[in-house]
């Protein structure tokens, strides 16, 4: 049987062509993420973030939205409140990434004492990790 890739011993054909085909994948492992929530007010301002990073800014309604963020490809994704103001809450119902649904519940609070399930009742972040656009099962 033939051989059509040979690299006799370069190390750095291998780690190249090893790196292009990781790059390649990570761009086709993006998905969407979908998150429903709502303001008490209308004024509550939300980042969604993947690890430490800002990818979206939006400032809520009232009326539940469904927001969608394209291009996640991470495994951490958090919904940060970052306008607290007394009256201002948000409610969050549930997030998608790719096609498994998570609950407020499957989250962490970074302010537990003062947000709890899918209520941000003060500034604060609700994260979900190990999540991924690959996942398949749902977090009991």
């Amino acid at each position: 049987m033939k051989s059509y890739f040979t690299f006799k011993g370069n190390i750095f054909a291998f780690l190249l062509i090893s790196m292009f085909i990781l790059l390649r994948y990570e761009s086709y492992s993006q998905c969407n993420v979908t998150v429903r929530l709502r303001g008490d007010i209308g004024t509550e301002q939300v980042r969604f973030k993947q690890g430490s990073t800002t990818l979206a800014t939006h400032t809520l309604t009232t009326s539940f939205q469904t927001i969608v963020y394209s291009g996640f490809n991470g495994t951490t994704f958090g919904v940060e409140f970052i306008n607290d103001d007394g009256p201002r809450n948000v409610l969050i119902e549930w997030i998608q990434v790719g096609s498994t649904t998570y609950t407020p519940s499957h989250g962490t609070h970074s302010n537990a004492s003062c947000n709890s399930s899918g209520a941000l009742f003060c500034n604060g972040t609700l994260t979900w990790n190990n999540v991924s656009c690959g996942s398949t099962s749902c977090n009991p």
